[in-house]
């Protein structure tokens, strides 16, 4: 495979980047510390969207592998994810102000659920994808590489982006994560750059359709 192809294929991979950023670092101190959920109903929240995960990832393997279509199994489900992900992201970190506790856990838990629900919808067709593109053990290897890279990557540089702008300390806000302005502003440029990263690994890889 080329250079340019494993790029593009690899940077698929920052979605799953964004959301991890997203949710190992923020999601669980936005609703417990800023937004006052219980950190027993956080908990189960995110619980509850794990467990979802557990069950729809094997069961959109069996989908992709036996959909057929003119753009093969997996890329009609890899562009179908890229738009939903990132209005799902944005919704997670924009619940309405005023909701009660239980509201709240509901909102939490609907749009964590349903946004893991959306990137399962893509990431399991684009894992697949993966070891169809070559038979070759090294360019496999190769591949896996570009993938873990695209994923430390994105977690890093937009955890930095966040901190350093919307969360950043303030005189009002010394601790600036405490900043409930800058969520919704977290969840937009995560779902946007998931999203992209969806789009711009779907286009890059379509040639490789008819060979699959």
């Amino acid at each position: 495979m080329r250079f340019s192809e494993k790029l593009g294929y690899g940077v698929g991979q920052v979605s799953d980047g964004a959301k991890q950023a997203a949710f190992n670092t923020f999601l669980l101190f936005y609703y417990n510390q800023v937004l006052g959920l219980p950190a027993t109903l956080a908990g189960l929240a995110a619980l509850i969207s794990l467990a979802f995960d557990a069950i729809t990832d094997p069961m959109m393997g069996q989908i992709s592998d036996r959909f057929q279509s003119r753009w093969g199994r997996r890329h009609p489900f890899m562009f179908a994810g890229a738009i939903p992900f990132a209005i799902a992201m944005f919704a997670v970190f924009s619940p309405p102000s005023g909701l009660d506790t239980m509201s709240l856990f509901s909102w939490m838990v609907f749009w964590a659920v349903t946004l893991r629900l959306i990137l399962t919808i893509f990431f399991v067709p684009y894992l697949a994808l993966g070891a169809e593109l070559t038979n070759d053990y090294h360019e496999r290897t190769s591949i896996i590489g570009f993938r873990v890279f695209f994923t430390y990557t994105a977690i890093l540089t937009l955890s930095i982006i966040a901190l350093t702008t919307f969360l950043k300390n303030t005189e009002q806000y010394p601790n600036g994560m405490l900043n409930p302005d800058g969520y919704p502003l977290l969840g937009l440029m995560c779902g946007l750059v998931g999203a992209a990263a969806m789009l711009i690994s779907t286009f890059a890889t379509r040639k490789t359709i008819p060979h699959l």
